[in-house]
């Protein structure tokens, strides 16, 4: 964006004259429109992927075309709506070759930079096989020679015999029951499963618990013979892949959801901060006791943090574990903890949450570890259920917003809900997050299942 503004403004003024400052406003209108349209092109054309960018000729190439098709786009609206005379063509052509020279030569020095940060070790990957046999002596082989941007920590394999206790250097690490609690504690980058297709059943049971990881697994392409489409590849240097389930949401989408969450938050707590005042003098003025109430919760991977919301409950009744769940006309419930738990003011403390980095502004809203439906824990009743902690918890979210919220106290509100969180996951976008945010007050209307 920056490269566009500057490369026009640089263009500009090589061909200032009366004329074109009388056509100021017209010429603003197509930088800004050219900026919107360079943003659209340069991510279809994938340039603001980091594996794009590190590859200089690929990059290059798609960055011509994409600059390209917004000139391609001016000069068509141009003719269409009659104004293409009333520009200078000389500020159009400088404009298109100095932004072509600028952005190539942005994309070298960034390459440049990446390529740097890759020799100091800054774009290592973690990666971690599962499997044994001969298959995976294969692919471990295969993989410690991709070079210092690959970190082979280490293998799992259910077999007491027949393993060694490392294979070209490469540890066993321990069974494949212990995959999940080193996954979560160590979060690797890549799982790669090398398990040979015959064995469908084991293989089956170890994607069954992979799933709920939010880690990129992929399994060996050696597994079979039977060559798939291009699509379905995705390659570790040189090695191919077969890709199985992917990280909801890392590289750029991670950075950009996080600044999302920090910039909303940020604004959300500038304006709610009287009103948070106001609320935590009416708390106070109605029953004794603290102003915010702290639980443990599990968010993303499955970790624990501590949700801050203002409190509701008496404080003499306060169930730490949600045990049992608040219902209506609940007599634990205060009267300001009525009117907030309606409105759902109770979870403005939980922009802090955010600030911290344990929640998102947008997500599935983290339960209470005890809490139960129909007498059965959450995980009990729903198999997928831990498969929502793939991403962080949100202050909202696309279960909140169609009507499933509030009390969860049988099977099918469990179920429902952890159905649009799911999909929530698999669909995610910047895109989806803002509608989202844009429906939750409209959602808050609906009060018929809050208290």
């Amino acid at each position: 964006m920056g490269v566009c503004v500057a490369t026009a403004l640089f263009a500009f003024s090589l061909y200032l004259s009366d004329k074109v400052i009388s056509q100021g406003d017209i010429l603003t209108l197509i930088v800004a429109l050219s900026v919107f349209v360079q943003i659209v092109a340069f991510h279809i054309a994938d340039l603001y992927k980091l594996d794009v960018i590190r590859d200089l000729k690929y990059q290059v190439n798609r960055v011509w075309v994409a600059w390209t098709f917004v000139f391609v786009v001016l000069l068509v609206l141009g003719f269409v709506t009659k104004s293409s005379a009333q520009i200078s063509r000389g500020w159009i052509i400088l404009w298109y070759a100095s932004g072509l020279l600028s952005f190539t030569m942005l994309r070298l020095v960034l390459h440049l930079f990446l390529a740097r940060c890759a020799q100091k070790g800054l774009f290592r990957r973690d990666v971690v096989v599962i499997g044994g046999g001969d298959l995976a002596r294969e692919v471990i082989r295969d993989l410690t020679q991709q070079g210092p941007e690959l970190h082979l920590v280490g293998f799992f394999d259910d077999r007491q015999t027949r393993v060694p206790e490392e294979i070209e250097g490469c540890p066993k690490l321990g069974n494949i029951d212990n995959v999940l609690d080193y996954a979560r504690d160590s979060q690797p980058d890549l799982i790669v499963v090398a398990i040979p297709m015959q064995d469908g059943r084991r293989l089956n049971e170890i994607l069954q618990k992979l799933w709920i990881l939010p880690i990129d697994i992929r399994l060996s392409s050696l597994v079979t013979s039977i060559r798939f489409s291009p699509e379905v590849y995705s390659h570790v240097g040189n090695v191919p892949l077969l890709n199985v389930f992917k990280n909801p949401i890392s590289d750029w989408d991670y950075v950009m959801k996080t600044m999302e969450d920090r910039l909303v938050a940020l604004l959300g707590l500038t304006v709610a901060l009287p009103f948070m005042a106001i609320i935590a003098l009416l708390i106070k003025l109605d029953s004794p006791g603290p102003v915010f109430f702290r639980q443990k919760r599990r968010g993303f991977n499955n970790h624990f943090f501590s949700i801050y919301k203002f409190r509701t409950l008496h404080h003499d009744c306060t169930d730490w574990d949600a045990a049992k769940l608040v219902s209506r006309d609940d007599p634990r419930t205060t009267r300001v903890g009525k009117f907030l738990r309606r409105t759902n003011l109770d979870e403005l403390p939980q922009l802090l949450n955010v600030l911290t980095g344990d929640m998102s502004i947008v997500g599935p809203r983290p339960h209470a570890t005890l809490a139960k439906a129909d007498g059965h824990l959450y995980h009990e009743l729903v198999d997928s259920y831990f498969a929502r902690h793939r991403v962080k918890p949100g202050i909202t979210g696309w279960a909140q917003v169609n009507g499933w919220r509030g009390e969860t106290d049988t099977v099918e509100k469990i179920e429902r809900r952890i159905e649009f969180d799911l999909y929530f996951i698999d669909h995610w976008s910047i895109w989806f997050d803002l509608k989202i945010i844009v429906m939750t007050p409209f959602s808050l209307l609906r009060t018929r299942n809050s208290y």
